[in-house]
């Protein structure tokens, strides 16, 4: 049985929905250190830094930019978003200029600049 949410939105029901984000070796090296340190998966880890950049930060700063390392070197992992955190992804990709895929890369790249570590109730964090 797949769980359900109601989108922010929307009055139906939507299914959390996952993306897949392409990250420097730079940035997986640091998700993988952090995810270690908080004993959680690397999944659970993007997860809980995706949804919490989309709650703390209504843009990215203009000087944010990933480095571009070539394709071979880039990994990609996939990440679960609540349907509101889709639905606000969405949303700020759009006002942004960028495809959802851009945007979620970038923003896990800022939040793992700018928060070393990460702690608090996972519910907290993925409810926006």
């Amino acid at each position: 049985m797949s769980q359900k949410t109601i989108a922010e939105d929307e009055g139906e029901l939507v299914r959390p929905k996952s993306i897949g984000v392409f990250l420097t070796s730079v940035d997986s090296e640091k998700l993988s250190q952090a995810a270690k340190k908080g004993k959680r998966s690397r999944q659970l880890e993007a997860m809980l830094r995706l949804h919490d950049h989309l709650k703390l930060f209504s843009r990215i700063p203009g000087d944010c930019a990933v480095a571009q390392e070539g394709e071979a070197r880039n990994k990609k992992i996939t990440v679960i978003l609540t349907a509101r955190a889709s639905v606000r992804l969405t949303d700020v990709a759009a006002k942004s200029e960028r495809s959802r895929v851009q945007e979620a890369a970038l923003r896990l790249h800022d939040h793992l600049r700018r928060v070393p570590e990460i702690s608090g109730d996972y519910y907290e964090i993925t409810t926006l």
